[in-house]
């Protein structure tokens, strides 16, 4: 395909004494659908490593089909590789960068259903709209980055012996550059998410009155290189008949420097190659230190009810052959003890008061971590219930949406 089509004003003298203008095309460069292809796999292996291979690539005009196309995985625990293989993937408007990089304005697949030790994972079309291959996936910072304006997937579905076990109606997806600075706006939402497990797995759910677990998933986020922050604006995952849980994440620390210094450590791991253990623990000493260097600013974490509690107080009473609202009040009692076997400090009761409050009208619970400085994320991890312990926390219960 040609790189961006150029015209070159050229003054042509007519005869007759006639002199006229005119913009006339130079001649388009041929799109190349292998060099679309291995770039494109060369994002891939920086990417976790799926390779795509085309037994053809048809180029016509602007647009590229891949015909025949195989995917094939590495297996991480070092088995053999995971494959399956699709008829057409269309790639349509392909457009050539001038640093050598592409954007595809859209890239199409047919369903595809593929087995693997007795388990079928069938994927329905899935769409991918404004896609950017850059030209160096190893170059420094965001340069190597991979965009795209929409994804679209769905339904996925897994079923093992006849017997399907996971759903999924559609995943929606955005990745997009950031509007302000070196950085990435994103978002991923999944639909008409089911779950069942065999009852043997899940009795619970047998005790909760339910077969299966439904419900959906949200993220959303930011990543602003130039000042390093990522925040997760929204988490979200909704259980039917359950309740809802939300994640609000800020952290700081991630500039396009460490990012770029965490992806120089990974791949010389990944180049050292062999089981050399000096070389393993070297490696995982300096993504320790760079992990260091990435802190939370504000964390919140709230659970709205819709019916997980009372389900959960009745399963624990009939355990114990007492009632729900038995098991309720056992529960407020042993808050306090609880706290304190956990090394969690509450002198002014506040979270004993607001846990209790919850347990015996279930509304909301809440969770908001805001420090005056932004602490290591690895400290939060090592002791994620510190955090209950400073003034920096705040527990409260049934409040109303703001």
């Amino acid at each position: 395909m040609a790189s961006n089509a150029t015209f070159r004003p050229v003054r042509a003298l007519l005869t007759a004494g006639l002199v006229s203008t005119a913009l006339l095309p130079l001649p388009a460069l041929a799109l190349d659908g292998q060099a679309l292809l291995a770039k494109i796999n060369a994002v891939q292996a920086e990417n976790g490593g799926l390779k795509i291979s085309a037994a053809e690539t048809n180029v016509s005009g602007n647009n590229v089909v891949l015909k025949n196309v195989t995917f094939t995985a590495p297996d991480k625990a070092g088995g053999p590789d995971h494959s399956f293989t699709l008829s057409d993937v269309s790639l349509t408007d392909v457009k050539e960068e001038a640093d050598g990089g592409y954007v595809i304005g859209e890239v199409t697949t047919p369903s595809v259903k593929t087995t693997n030790e007795g388990t079928e994972l069938a994927i329905g079309a899935i769409s991918i709209s404004g896609l950017v291959v850059p030209a160096d996936p190893k170059a420094p910072g965001l340069k190597s980055l991979s965009y795209y304006d929409k994804a679209n997937i769905g339904p996925i579905t897994v079923t093992t012996n006849g017997k399907q076990y996971l759903s999924i109606g559609s995943v929606e997806s955005s990745m997009t550059p950031a509007e302000d600075g070196p950085g990435v706006a994103f978002e991923t939402y999944a639909t008409a998410v089911a779950i069942t497990p065999e009852p043997s797995d899940a009795a619970w759910l047998t005790d909760f009155g339910m077969s299966s677990l439904r419900g959906e998933l949200a993220v959303s986020g930011s990543w602003l290189a130039q000042d390093g922050e990522i925040t997760l604006d929204e988490v979200t995952l909704t259980a039917d008949k359950l309740g809802t849980l939300s994640l609000y994440l800020g952290l700081t620390g991630m500039t396009e420097q460490l990012y770029g210094s965490i992806k120089q450590t990974t791949e010389s791991l990944k180049n050292a190659g062999g089981d050399d253990a000096a070389q393993a623990q070297a490696g995982q000493l300096a993504l320790f230190g760079i992990a260091q260097q990435i802190n939370v600013s504000d964390l919140s974490l709230s659970f709205e009810d819709d019916g997980f509690t009372k389900r959960a107080l009745d399963y624990a009473g009939k355990s114990q052959g007492i009632s729900g609202k038995q098991a309720g009040d056992a529960a407020k009692a042993m808050v306090p003890l609880l706290l304190a076997q956990y090394g969690i400090k509450d002198p002014e009761n506040n979270i004993t008061n607001a846990i209790q409050t919850f347990i015996g009208n279930p509304q909301n619970l809440s969770i908001e971590y805001a420090p005056e400085k932004p602490v290591p994320v690895l400290q939060i991890v090592s002791s994620p219930l510190e955090i209950l312990n400073g003034t920096d926390t705040t527990v409260t219960a049934n409040e109303d949406p703001e």
